[in-house]
């Protein structure tokens, strides 16, 4: 029983709206793609794992874990990806002509015939679970509902149930064996700033989930992560501000330990402040007056590898580091800035020259690792979830 499927049994997802499949039947063993030889570098060190720059809606790596299961990305094979070029080469299958696979639309109203789609908070972020021989994906978007597909057969995947959040929205969704978690935020977080929750089901053979317990986090739980071994959950509590500063609610990294077998489980929560911390130069700080770096500091997606977590710190332009033993903040890493006046880049989407950029800070979303051999590298190159819209899942080669 496990989360990790091979990249034959379920390989690359794409969440902006249909799973599809290639006519070749024969898919590609789980190798990394190929990239050219990188450096290796302190795990440690903010360059030891890669922070997405994309929109806070864009994408979001599962977990790839293990290293048995990249047993096949060895030294040898690195070099020979090199040697071989694109998904392909020796002793592998070239890439299919078509990588799409079936469609799945998720959308509880989909658009009129030529009409654009929506955004319906289906699909942000996934998961999946690997059980009895099946295979589920559990998707969230910010709705109120949380999504079950059964994706056993990626040639006909189907919706299962639509679970209702109640009075919360969800932000997220992990999972590790048969246990699933989401953060959930009150659904008028937009005027009362409440605190959030994390509720934990059981999922079964047939997919169906069964509550076990809400756990009560910081505020605006956002991303979420086990650890590999299932017995702590680390939560990114944004703490967003409400509409002109009305309240503005501190940002922290909850870390929830599980103790006990399946069905007796005990959850217990500790939440870290970014209270007091000593700050790194580099590190943005801004907002009205009275704000504090302790409700200026908002995590937003957490990346585990063995007892450290990282967390990306996207509006302040940092990383925080989280000692998993000791459950505590161990460092902060700024991010640097960018000189664009001396880069030939155009960022903006509007016709004509584009605008005189100066520096630009780094707003980082997603940091994404992967244990081999020791090291830290760019796990998002392995397999990725991707959310571009609307209420819709891709499975894509």
């Amino acid at each position: 029983m496990s989360t990790a499927a091979t990249r034959s049994e379920f390989p690359f997802l794409e969440d902006s709206g249909s799973f599809h499949r290639s006519s070749n039947p024969q898919l590609p063993s789980l190798t990394p793609f190929p990239t050219q030889e990188e450096p290796k570098v302190p795990a440690e060190s903010p360059a030891g794992f890669a922070a997405s720059r994309q929109p806070r809606f864009n994408d979001v790596q599962d977990d790839v874990g293990d290293d048995d299961r990249l047993s096949s990305s060895s030294s040898s094979s690195s070099s020979s990806r090199g040697r071989d070029g694109e998904r392909g080469g020796r002793g592998r299958p070239p890439a299919p002509a078509d990588p799409l696979l079936a469609s799945l639309d998720l959308s509880p109203t989909p658009p009129a015939p030529g009409a654009a789609p929506t955004e319906q908070f289906q699909t942000e972020i996934s998961a999946y679970v690997r059980l009895g021989g099946k295979l589920f994906l559990l998707s969230s978007g910010g709705g109120s509902t949380l999504q079950v597909t059964d994706a056993s057969n990626p040639l006909a995947p189907g919706l299962l149930q639509r679970v209702s959040l109640g009075a919360y929205i969800s932000q997220s969704v992990a999972t590790y064996d048969d246990l699933v978690a989401v953060a959930l935020s009150p659904n008028d977080y937009g005027t009362s700033a409440g605190k959030g929750l994390v509720r934990f089901y059981r999922i079964d053979r047939s997919g169906t989930l069964t509550l076990v317990k809400d756990v009560e986090v910081g505020y605006l739980p956002d991303g979420i992560a086990f650890s590999k071994d299932g017995k702590k959950l680390v939560i990114a509590n944004e703490g967003e501000p409400i509409a002109n500063y009305a309240i503005d609610r501190p940002g922290s990294i909850g870390i929830i330990d599980i103790k006990g077998r399946p069905g007796k489980e005990t959850f217990s929560y500790t939440d870290l402040s970014f209270a007091g911390l000593t700050l790194p130069s580099g590190i943005r700080i801004s907002g009205p007056a009275g704000t504090t770096q302790a409700t200026d500091i908002e995590p937003e997606y957490v990346s585990i590898l063995g007892n450290t977590a990282y967390v990306t710190l996207q509006e302040n332009n940092g990383v925080a580091k989280v000692n998993l033993r000791t459950n505590t903040i161990e460092a902060i890493f700024a991010l640097g800035s960018v000189d664009f006046s001396t880069q030939l880049v155009d960022i903006s989407d509007r016709d004509g020259p584009p605008p005189r950029w100066q520096q630009h800070r780094n707003a980082p979303d997603q940091p994404c690792s992967r244990q081999q051999r020791g090291g830290l590298e760019d796990g998002g190159r392995h397999r990725r979830l991707q959310h571009q819209g609307q209420g819709l899942l891709h499975h894509r080669q």
